[in-house]
């Protein structure tokens, strides 16, 4: 692969490029390979490298990143070794990534305790009856750096709890490319920015899989979200969190948007309200949306929704017989 990545006049800057065409008169610059690669590799190992690749990219090839160690680890130490053609071959490379990023990862993936056969029966790791990997629950593992894009290649993932770890950067929007994704957890982290467009299309509870999404998104987190549900919220009790389900059909991703009427009527409905419908009560919805009225008017206006009484009851409202 060449490009003129060299010289006072080039445009290109380039990582992974074996040489460099610099102007006339100037000399091609070499990258240098790394020694992991320089080893002589059996026309099976070239093949699974070159599978890795086209997944990766050259973070397969780069010294010290996960990839480059869970890409050795799959070729030279693991007893398994998959073929480049095993349709799990990119499932057991990517859960070795996140072992190699969690804190002591590296050395435990080198200890025969089991981790060395089927990674569906790694802990914290379940699959379907298709040996495909359905759940992943590293929470609390001191996993570091940024949410591995290689994720998005996991099409059986329903649930996903990278929770209580230390993961920085952004939340990649190829997350939402996990079609049967259902739980996403990606609470108590150093994560930043804006949750995707894309993830929160698949938080509709209409036309999306996606039923439970949880991020740093409070008023403590440096994540926004419009969509989410952990934000500003405490945990939920089952008959709250069916409320909630219930008012988010209704209302949809306005709700997790804490400047929203809505969010402020939901959290006044489930915290502060003491006139307690259940789940499944036909008036819910007329209570929620007096409240969402109440909070549009504005706090001060002359409306004023009471906790302990009948909405039926509260000023300016009537109710048939």
């Amino acid at each position: 692969f060449t490009v003129q990545c060299s010289g006072d006049d080039s445009k290109i800057d380039c990582s992974c490029c074996d040489h460099c065409d610099g102007q006339e008169g100037r000399p091609d610059v070499t990258v240098p390979t790394d020694d992991f690669f320089d080893d002589e590799l059996d026309q099976e190992q070239s093949a699974v490298l070159s599978k890795l690749k086209t997944l990766s990219g050259n973070l397969v090839t780069k010294h010290g990143t996960p990839q480059y160690k869970a890409a050795r680890w799959i070729i030279k130490d693991d007893d398994e070794q998959v073929p480049a053609k095993s349709k799990f071959l990119f499932q057991r490379y990517v859960l070795a990534m996140l072992h190699f990023m969690m804190k002591n990862g590296g050395a435990k993936m080198m200890e025969s305790d089991g981790l060395l056969s089927d990674e569906c029966y790694w802990d914290g790791v379940s699959c379907n009856e298709d040996g495909y990997v359905s759940s992943i629950k590293f929470d609390h593992k001191g996993i570091t750096g940024n949410i591995p894009l290689e994720l998005k290649i996991l099409h059986g993932l329903k649930y996903l709890d990278l929770s209580w770890n230390k993961l920085t950067g952004e939340i990649p929007p190829g997350l939402s490319l996990l079609k049967d994704l259902e739980l996403l957890n990606l609470e108590q982290n150093d994560l930043s920015g804006t949750v995707p467009e894309e993830l929160c299309a698949k938080h509709d509870l209409i036309t999306g899989s996606l039923l439970r999404l949880y991020t740093d998104c409070d008023t403590n987190g440096k994540v926004e979200c419009a969509c989410c549900d952990s934000c500003n919220l405490k945990e939920l009790n089952a008959n709250q969190q069916e409320i909630w389900d219930r008012l988010k059909f209704l209302s949809g991703n306005a709700i997790s948007n804490p400047d929203s009427p809505q969010y402020k009527a939901a959290y006044w409905i489930i915290w502060e309200n003491k006139f307690h419908y259940p789940a499944h009560s036909k008036f819910l919805y007329q209570r929620y949306i007096l409240v969402i009225m109440y909070y549009m008017m504005g706090e001060g206006s002359w409306f004023q929704p009471k906790v302990d009484t009948d909405e039926c009851q509260w000023e300016k409202v009537s109710c048939s017989s």
